[in-house]
């Protein structure tokens, strides 16, 4: 089963293409490094959006800071550049999504974000 769900805020802002747009989400965590001492890392993932519907939605509301929940399934994608480099890109391509359950973007909620 491939399914993916993130807590996070968004990074870059929605763009879209006709039906088809992208945006980044930003997950945070805490992890030792290895002094042990407790730091924060943040994971920035690329977001597919399809259909027109929910591209309206984003455009309206996945701007820069928001807070989302999203799920989706991953899917890797894989082109060559003009110097015959392989490349891959692993996005996540949204099923669902809703607003973080707090609003204030100062508050932690918990998630660490």
């Amino acid at each position: 089963m491939n399914i993916v769900m993130l807590s996070g805020r968004v990074g870059r802002p929605f763009k879209r293409n006709g039906n088809v747009g992208e945006f980044s989400l930003a997950t945070k965590e805490a992890e030792k490094d290895e002094r042990g001492q407790w730091i924060e890392v943040t994971e920035w993932h690329t977001v597919k959006v399809l259909g027109a519907a929910v591209c309206d939605a984003a455009e309206k509301f996945f701007v820069k800071g928001a807070c989302l929940n999203v799920q989706g399934r991953l899917k890797t994608e894989q082109w060559t550049d003009a110097d015959g480099c392989n490349h891959t890109w692993t996005k996540i391509y949204m099923q669902t999504w809703e607003f973080c359950p707090f609003t204030n973007r100062n508050q932690e909620g918990g998630h660490g974000i």
